[in-house]
């Protein structure tokens, strides 16, 4: 079975930015982190679901968040390359966290999904180890 880098370097003691004040709490995690596509031809205008993948490899799925103010799912609104997260392991799959950057340095969850776990040994050179701050 594919397995994720199991070796990295020793956590931090302490963090490597400060992170900022906000008037609501914040997350600060480190976990895995991959570039992935979202194909914005598979969104699904009424449930958000989508293919995390192109035409030529589907690595899973993610089911987008409900835009704010809106009816539905635009899919220009996805970039073509995806940061996703990996949140816990299943039986043979990644639960796994959309992200979208701020320009402050804070993350903001975008959707939540799964990596197939076969796909993992595809992915090995594109995991990084990250620290992530969630607001």
């Amino acid at each position: 079975m594919a397995q994720l880098p199991g070796e990295f370097q020793t956590l931090p003691e302490r963090p490597d930015n400060e992170i900022p004040i906000r008037p609501y709490p914040l997350l600060r995690f480190w976990t895995f982190s991959v570039q992935l596509p979202v194909d914005n031809k598979s969104i699904d205008p009424l449930t958000g679901k989508a293919i995390i993948g192109d035409e030529w490899c589907i690595y899973g799925h993610v089911y987008l968040d409900w835009p704010v103010g809106e009816t539905s799912f635009h899919p220009s609104s996805y970039a073509y390359r995806s940061e996703f997260v990996f949140l816990s392991k299943g039986a043979d799959y990644y639960r796994v966290m959309l992200l979208k950057w701020n320009s402050d340095g804070l993350a903001e969850r975008r959707g939540v999904g799964y990596i197939h776990e076969y796909c993992t040994s595809w992915l090995y050179r594109r995991v990084v180890w990250k620290e992530i701050t969630l607001g």
